[in-house]
């Protein structure tokens, strides 16, 4: 996951209950504002309110200025430095491995809508599987060599 200054290098996203250091979000969710509240009753009475302006309701962001987690740590620079590289190399992965499926496609004439498998051209010992959607073109593709490539769009 990407690390972003201001906020915790725990923080995985709040689709998930818990943080990378365990700690459950809902847990450190400081009382909604009467203004948080209203605005939830307004547009979804129905829902159940505990989600509502969790982001703004958590320590996991320095922005917010809510001290009630001792593990909270902003990433340095050199930790957001090298995060930047990892996910340069995961997009150059990427974009070579989709040009050459692409390019395995229009070689073999296969539309949209098609399945195969290539030879890896980023670990070149791995077999790249893929499809690609009749629907919309998308590629999902994965190598059967493990942390080499894996990705859809």
């Amino acid at each position: 996951m990407a690390l972003n200054p201001g906020t915790c290098i725990h923080y995985n996203g709040l689709l998930n209950d818990t943080c990378e250091a365990g700690h459950r979000y809902l847990g450190f969710a400081i009382a909604l504002t009467q203004s948080q509240m209203n605005w939830h009753n307004e547009n979804y009475p129905e829902l159940d309110v505990a989600r509502t302006a969790l982001s703004d309701r958590i320590p996991c962001f320095a922005k917010n200025d809510i001290h009630t987690c001792l593990d909270f740590r902003e990433p340095t620079q050199a930790e957001l430095d090298q995060n930047k590289a990892e996910i340069t190399v995961m997009i150059a992965r990427v974009l070579k491995s989709r040009a050459a499926i692409v390019a395995y496609c229009e070689e073999n004439k296969r539309s949209r809508g098609t399945k195969g498998e290539i030879p890896c051209p980023i670990c070149q010992v791995g077999i790249l599987q893929f499809s690609r959607s009749a629907y919309n073109g998308h590629i999902h593709a994965r190598c059967n060599t493990m942390k080499c490539v894996n990705f859809m769009e």
